[in-house]
C-alpha cells in the first residue's frame, strides 16, 4: 500500500452546490485535485475513525493502488498524508482489517469501543 499525492480538494455532495461548480459527485467514487491542478477519480473503499481523527481508504481507477489518508476536515473535505509511521501503521491495519470482514467489522468495532469506555468509567 501506498499514501501518495497530495490532495487539495475532495468533491462531494455539496460540490452541486458549492463555488468550484464541479457538480461531480458519485457516492461510491471521489474526485482528488491535486496541488498541480491535476485531478483522478478514486473508488472510496470506507471511512473509518481512529483514535479521535477519521481517514479514508482509497482505490485508484486501476485497482492497483491503496490510498489511506486522514480526513483533517470533514466539512470543506481536506485530506492529508499521515506522516507519523505510528499512525499510518496502526490505521494501515484498522483497514486491513475491515477489509478481511466487513461483515462484522463495524459489529466488533463497536464492542470495542464499549469496552474502552468501560474500562475508562471504572
Amino acid at each position: 500500500m501506498t499514501n501518495k499525492k497530495e490532495p487539495e480538494h475532495l468533491h462531494n455532495a455539496e460540490c452541486e452546490d458549492n463555488e468550484c461548480g464541479c457538480g461531480e459527485y458519485d457516492r461510491n467514487t471521489i474526485i482528488l485535485e491535486a496541488e498541480d491542478g491535476s485531478t483522478a477519480e478514486y473508488r472510496v473503499i470506507e471511512v473509518l475513525p481512529y483514535n479521535g481523527n477519521n481517514y479514508i481508504a482509497l482505490l485508484d481507477q486501476d485497482g492497483e493502488t491503496l490510498y489511506i489518508l486522514r480526513i483533517d476536515d470533514i466539512e470543506n473535505a481536506k485530506l492529508s498524508h499521515i506522516e507519523d509511521d505510528e499512525e499510518y501503521a496502526a490505521v494501515v491495519a484498522l483497514f486491513e482489517e475491515y477489509i478481511e470482514n466487513p461483515e462484522t467489522f463495524w459489529e466488533e468495532f463497536d464492542e470495542e469501543l464499549e469496552d474502552e469506555e468501560e474500562e475508562t468509567e471504572a
